[in-house]
């Protein structure tokens, strides 16, 4: 018997072991429309191409938004079918990210895409039918003039909600006590029509235009208010 013919043999089968389990590549083609349905199997996997925006990052702190579309080519497995046939694990991979997404498929819910991290979808996946190993799904590219609502980069927008708030901060207390030039100019105007507004400081108009800090202040003031005796007594005290 000539067993220098077996290692060829189980290379051979370890090939086809990893064939199997690659599963078929179902390339969708969305340049022509934005809705697909596929019928998948269980480990197959579905391969497109879709316009990925990548934004200018400096004008974007700048609140300019401004970006390039460049396409990036994404996929999605059929990892597992549940026992049921009541919903399919996926695996969703998609192009230059570290590692691939794992999410669960029922007919009660759908999954929603965003693969350029701007807080606006990309793709929305429904699962229509089981059958056996096999999986229906439809996908749905979002068309760019169909992308609406506030563009939030990840990662980015915190990062710029944090400068904003310390500016804030720094305008408050800068401008605390000054006088209010937006009521003088009020009063400039409507002085005109024959009404007068006179300015006033700052902390007035804060106080009246935020009734949290004016109900903290009234609270403060009622609790010395109601303990003003107890408090002449500690500063008797204090004061011999």
């Amino acid at each position: 018997m000539n067993y220098s013919k077996y290692p060829l043999f189980f290379i051979l089968i370890i090939l086809n072991i990893s064939i199997v389990l690659a599963g078929q590549i179902h390339d969708l083609d969305f340049s022509d429309k934005n809705i697909i349905t596929a019928t998948i199997n269980e480990r197959d996997v579905a391969r497109f191409t879709l316009p990925y925006r990548e934004y200018n990052i400096d004008k974007y702190n700048d609140n300019i938004i401004d970006y390039k579309l460049i396409n990036k080519e994404h996929k999605v497995m059929i990892r597992e079918i549940s026992k049921n046939k009541d919903f399919a694990r996926l695996t969703i991979f998609i192009q230059d990210a570290e590692t691939p997404q794992y999410l669960n498929l029922g007919f009660k819910n759908i999954i929603k895409l965003d693969f350029d991290r701007d807080s606006l979808d990309d793709l929305i996946i429904r699962l229509n039918k089981i059958n056996g190993n096999e999986t229906t799904l439809t996908l749905e590219s979002i068309q760019e003039d169909k992308k609406t609502g506030e563009v939030k980069l990840f990662g980015i927008a915190k990062e710029a909600k944090k400068e904003n708030k310390l500016s804030n901060i720094v305008s408050f207390f800068r401008n605390l006590f000054s006088m209010n030039q937006t009521n003088q100019e009020n009063k400039l105007i409507a002085g005109e029509e024959g009404k007068i507004e006179g300015s006033k400081p700052k902390i007035i108009n804060l106080l009246a235009e935020n009734w949290k800090i004016t109900s903290i202040i009234l609270v403060i003031l009622l609790i010395i208010i109601w303990n003003r005796r107890y408090i002449k007594r500690k500063l008797r005290r204090l004061s011999f």
